[in-house]
């Protein structure tokens, strides 16, 4: 009798976790931040071991800095908010068109990033029903209600609430989601690391990366917390890290500069005379990225700009985790 009474409470047990799991909200941006944070981890490993082309480097520092004559200081990124960001303006110019030389969809990973991860005009997504903006909580994200879901209506980063107010939302932005993705992987060759990011830039299918499709409005309002990158951002006025490191990478060749070296080599080339600690985290605290540790290659999903508020997962989180052989291969790489 005890031995079946415990065998109907552990089918039970199982059945609610698995109801509760499909219920749950969605973690809006969820694939798109973790694919642009795996490629920021990534060129940041690039970056900090010195090798390739001059052109490769600028690339990287168009990618990592917004500039390709920013100085190699990695670590400042980490302390405070940068300057640039101290005062965000209208977020269609930032993150949909290009209209602002200094501000602009595609001017490096960073600000990418807080396009796709700053909550939206109403406390969007939250106000519609996510728990989570790319991965994080209504309060990680820098909203003022009592519960980790809840955001007010006066709050957000839109074209028209910028400034001083938005800034709250930006700095938390900056914190919880940029930070922890500037960390040096420790991958088994840099021609790996190399190819991970070709396969985020250049998607198998021909469309643009999956953190930048299927928008063309993107101020904050109407659910519209996203990232477009715009055909009329010509390179002159608006340089664009995502073609300027792609079509660096593609002339790139680790695998043969390791094959023909006079020998191997027990460190990490210098760059600037500084050994770069690559596959250290550059989080003070000594925390691993969890975001860029687990990011896995994903196919990207089209989406639709019908006007309503876009989700752009296509799928449910649930409590349950499955690991694919491409997540264990991506694990692989990065540890």
């Amino acid at each position: 009798m005890i031995l079946g009474m415990r065998a109907w409470v552990m089918v039970v047990v199982v059945w609610v976790r698995i109801v509760i799991g499909e219920e749950s909200p969605n973690n809006h941006n969820k694939n798109e931040y973790e694919a642009l944070c795996s490629v920021l981890s990534s060129a940041v490993t690039i970056f900090e071991s010195g090798r390739g082309s001059s052109a490769l480097k600028k690339a990287l520092e168009q990618a990592i800095f917004g500039s390709k004559t920013q100085q190699d200081k990695l670590e400042s990124l980490l302390w405070a908010l940068p300057q640039e960001f101290q005062a965000p303006g209208d977020r269609q110019n930032w993150c949909g068109v290009c209209a602002n030389s200094h501000h602009y969809p595609g001017k490096s990973i960073p600000h990418d990033m807080l396009c796709l991860c700053t909550v939206g005009g109403a406390g969007y997504p939250f106000s519609y029903g996510a728990s989570t903006l790319c991965g994080k909580s209504a309060r990680e994200l820098g909203c003022s209600g009592d519960y980790r879901t809840d955001c007010s209506g006066s709050e957000g980063w839109t074209e028209s609430k910028h400034g001083e107010p938005a800034k709250t939302h930006v700095r938390a932005t900056w914190d919880a989601v940029v930070k922890p993705c500037f960390r040096a992987q420790s991958p088994n060759s840099l021609e790996e690391t190399r190819n991970t990011l070709m396969k985020h830039l250049k998607p198998p299918d021909g469309y643009s990366p999956i953190w930048g499709r299927g928008h063309s409005y993107c101020g904050g309002t109407g659910g519209n917390v996203c990232l477009n990158y715009p055909n009329p951002c010509g390179p002159t006025n608006f340089p664009q890290w995502v073609k300027d490191l792609s079509e660096a990478l593609e002339k790139e060749d680790f695998a043969k500069a390791e094959n023909t070296s006079t020998g191997p080599s027990t460190t990490t080339p210098k760059r600037n005379g500084v050994q770069p600690q690559v596959g250290r985290t550059l989080e003070r605290g000594g925390e691993y990225s969890q975001a860029a540790k687990e990011a896995e290659i994903e196919t990207p999903q089209h989406h639709t700009n019908d006007g309503k508020p876009i989700s752009h997962p296509s799928e449910k989180e649930n409590d349950s985790t499955i690991i694919s052989p491409i997540g264990l291969l991506c694990v692989a790489l990065i540890n």
